[in-house]
């Protein structure tokens, strides 16, 4: 193949990913691409056209949460709303926080030791990286107002608590089936209908 650009598809724009791509390869649900420099750049994508006449490679991004969710249920074990939960904190905490994670983050799961509710805990190691081994996550019981995440990076601070929504969501679960229905149903909630936020300095 040619040396193409590469353009992912952005709402009804076409958006520049990368210019001169000698190579591609579909790794871990991601495209890898290289360019004529050996610069290399992994997006969650898959290929929409290719025009080869022109030298254009176009993709449409995936749906990046179910991806992620899929990964965190195996390492999880299983799949329920409380781990969907914690993993959609950590994500909206890396990014309101602009870290990384790993170690940049410092996360305290207000959630207690007890099942399920502490599924949070899995999720969120997943989705920041902050885990027991490095000592960057701890543990503590809930408070009055439900199940939540502290997050602190740089000096600063964002609590993300489940909204009366989210929690109601797990007050209707009956038995397994209806708790991976809740899961799905957390995953495409929007954040602002299944956290509450505070922020501080």
């Amino acid at each position: 193949m040619c040396q193409s650009n590469v353009y992912v598809v952005e709402g009804e724009r076409e958006q520049l990913v990368m210019k001169d791509v000698g190579w591609l390869e579909l790794q871990d649900g991601s495209l890898q691409l290289k360019d004529v420099d050996g610069n290399e750049r992994a997006v969650p994508a898959h290929l929409l056209y290719a025009d080869l006449v022109m030298h254009r490679l176009v993709l449409e991004r995936e749906d990046e949460l179910p991806a992620l969710v899929r990964r965190a249920a195996g390492f999880h074990g299983h799949l329920g709303p409380y781990l969907v939960f914690g993993l959609r904190m950590g994500l909206l905490a890396r990014r309101r926080l602009g870290v990384e994670g790993h170690f940049d983050l410092s996360v305290t799961a207000l959630t207690g030791a007890e099942t399920p509710v502490s599924c949070m805990v899995d999720g969120l190691q997943f989705s920041t990286g902050a885990t027991l081994g490095k000592g960057n996550i701890s543990i503590e019981p809930p408070g009055e107002d439900g199940p939540a995440a502290a997050f602190t990076a740089e000096g600063r601070t964002l609590r993300v608590r489940l909204s009366e929504a989210a929690q109601k969501l797990v007050r209707d679960m009956t038995d397994e089936e209806s708790a991976v229905e809740a899961a799905h149903r957390a995953m495409e909630m929007g954040e602002e209908e299944l956290f509450e936020l505070e922020e501080g300095a």
